[in-house]
């Protein structure tokens, strides 16, 4: 979709009367020119209950409603000011957000907290960015009766507390956005999951249009596109491709809550069939719950009809190539095209989107030889599944996007075919992070040989195979449990601090692939022996800590001696090693746990 950079020196309606039909300056700006041009077009549509208590909003009804807020903020803060979001998912939210981007004020969205590991993260995120502002509604004024406290968190930085609460009936506001340069940031999205060390992604407004801009041409145009969206609003694909692109490319847009999807997936299906929606996506594991979690005489009884889907984009965490295959052969007798899903691949730190399978196209699951591919190199296999490797295709690299494999030691591009780190550069890779400027230079200032502009280093590896993208690992730690990065070291934190008997003893937590979703792991090396009651017993204190802390389950944990955890000469721990050791089963085990076994 092209563009064209104007400002908004005239009047509004002077501009859409005489200018250009689209205009690429800022998010606010889109917001503007559909609200002027299509007042009464629905933009979004919340289920309240997942299922038919709705809500839609109007381009109007948008427009109104941010300037609702924006009057807020224009009493409240400064052109850079930093503005904590904390919102339960809904329209309330969405106003919330594009008010603060439009106002020149730095959005941060945050997750409503719940337990104490989430509190801590939040109360990092505000010692890390120091807002001046936290917006709230009035949901987690009841549910969250710290609020208070929070504002006392940093005293050289006093933060105030407002209520958000849109009235159902707004009249007419005049409302102007800012004056917005392209470079000025937008929004800090922070990367989930680490608590100790928060990290706030820069997106600047250009960001947010050139990668709405790489989505669209991803995707291409059609008439009567609906899009469809459960995922959580306050990280990169639920808020920007699942949001901001329905309002960037003008189609409407059904969502809900994610609490609504884990109760009953079925109804993510529901949605899609009656209202008739065409675009939508989840990250792999919610593909696996609807083939384990929905029965077929649920199935039966709702009546489904899939027909309508062009595209569902997988992304997120590792795509599982069984899962793809087995969801698309299950609801193909409920009208699911077998070009409908859609493999994608993305970062927080490109704002999302960097490559993906074009729309009606078949996925491309190739297989590729697993010995070959340990020595870094990609060559295809016939060979019996033991001795092969399936990975599914992300595609092809997105629009104003550069992707190079990189052999990290020589800091050189290398051949398609070739297994090395994925670095990307283009209008949607992100400034860096938020006051960290060794770090920043370290992921984002990086040159290659014969290649104009700065890479990002995104720490994943893969190669290119017919100028298609495939993700084969990562070469960070990182956990990604349905569609949530983890931090090992907050995990091992957690679980040592649940049990005396864990004093002075060390942990590696750490993921192996599985159905549909990858599977958490923790080792344990206890500085002592006890005995296998105990060490029952312990295991269940370990479990209820980490699923109090990180809303997650340990799908095993291993308790053995005191040098069951690999590590450095320095006394680093050695994950991975760890990792080869578990999944060759050569952990070491206490006696009466070989005598169990």
């Amino acid at each position: 979709m092209e563009y064209q950079v104007v400002d908004f020196d005239d009047t509004v309606s002077d501009i859409f009367e005489s200018g250009p039909k689209k205009i690429l300056k800022s998010i606010s700006d889109i917001v503007q020119y559909r609200a002027f041009n299509e007042p009464d077009k629905v933009a979004f549509t919340y289920l309240f209950d997942g299922v038919d208590n709705t809500l839609s909003w109007t381009y109007i009804d948008l427009q109104n409603a941010i300037a609702h807020v924006a009057l807020v903020l224009n009493e409240n803060i400064n052109k850079g000011d930093r503005v904590l979001l904390l919102f339960e998912p809904g329209l309330h939210f969405i106003a919330a957000y594009l008010a603060t981007i439009s106002s020149g004020a730095i959005a941060v969205p945050c997750h409503p907290p719940m337990g104490n590991v989430q509190i801590k993260r939040l109360i990092n995120m505000i010692q890390d960015c120091r807002p001046s502002l936290l917006l709230h509604s009035t949901v987690i004024a009841q549910t969250a009766p710290h609020l208070k406290q929070l504002a006392t968190i940093n005293n050289n930085h006093p933060m105030k507390l407002k209520l958000i609460d849109i009235p159902d009936d707004l009249e007419n506001i005049d409302w102007r956005p800012a004056k917005l340069r392209l470079d000025d940031l937008a929004m800090l999205q922070y990367t989930s999951g680490s608590t100790g060390d928060p990290k706030g992604v820069m997106v600047t407004q250009d960001n947010l249009v050139r990668n709405c801009e790489a989505i669209y041409n991803w995707l291409g145009e059609y008439e009567k596109r609906k899009g469809c969206i459960w995922l959580p609003p306050y990280h990169d694909m639920g808020l920007l491709g699942g949001i901001m692109q329905p309002l960037y490319a003008g189609f409407p847009l059904v969502f809900m809550s994610p609490m609504h999807f884990i109760q009953s997936p079925l109804r993510w299906l529901k949605a899609i069939s009656d209202h008739r929606l065409t675009t939508t996506g989840a990250p792999n594991f919610a593909f696996q719950l609807c083939i384990d979690d929905i029965s077929d005489k649920d199935l039966s009884d709702a009546d489904l009809d899939l027909s309508c889907i062009r595209e569902i984009f997988c992304g997120s965490e590792p795509i599982n190539p069984k899962t793809v295959s087995l969801f698309l052969k299950r609801f193909k007798k409920y009208g699911l095209s077998s070009t409908a899903i859609n493999p994608c691949y993305g970062l927080a730190e490109t704002t999302l989107f960097i490559a993906g399978k074009k729309s009606n196209t078949n996925v491309k699951i190739e297989k590729f030889s697993s010995n070959k591919l340990d020595q870094g190199i990609a060559v295809k296999s016939n060979l019996k599944n033991s001795e092969s490797r399936s990975i599914v295709s992300c595609g092809l690299t997105g629009y104003g996007l550069s992707v190079q494999i990189v052999d990290t030691e020589m800091r050189a591009p290398i051949a398609a075919g070739r297994v090395g780190e994925i670095w990307v550069s283009g209008g949607s890779v992100t400034k860096g992070y938020w006051e960290k400027n060794e770090l920043t230079k370290i992921a984002f200032n990086n040159n290659l040989p014969a290649m104009q502009g700065l890479y990002y280093r995104t720490g994943d590896l893969g190669f290119l195979h017919n100028n298609e993208l495939f993700v084969t690992g990562r070469s960070k730690e990182v956990v990604i449990i349905r569609g949530r990065n983890l931090y090992p070291q907050d995990i091992e934190r957690c679980l040592l601090a649940s049990s005396q008997l864990l004093e002075k003893s060390i942990a590696a937590a750490f993921s192996v692939e599985g159905e549909g979703t990858e599977k958490l792991i923790v080792v344990i090396a206890l500085k002592s022996d006890i005995n296998l009651e105990e060490r029952e017993q312990l295991k269940l204190k370990i479990s209820a800590a980490v699923a109090t802390g990180f809303n997650v389950t340990p799908d095993y944990i291993h308790i053995g001696p005191r040098k069951t955890v690999p590590r450095t000469t320095s006394g680093k721990i050695q994950r991975r090693a760890c990792r080869d050791l578990f999944l060759k089963n050569k952990l070491l085990m206490f006696t009466a746990d070989r005598d169990k076994k």
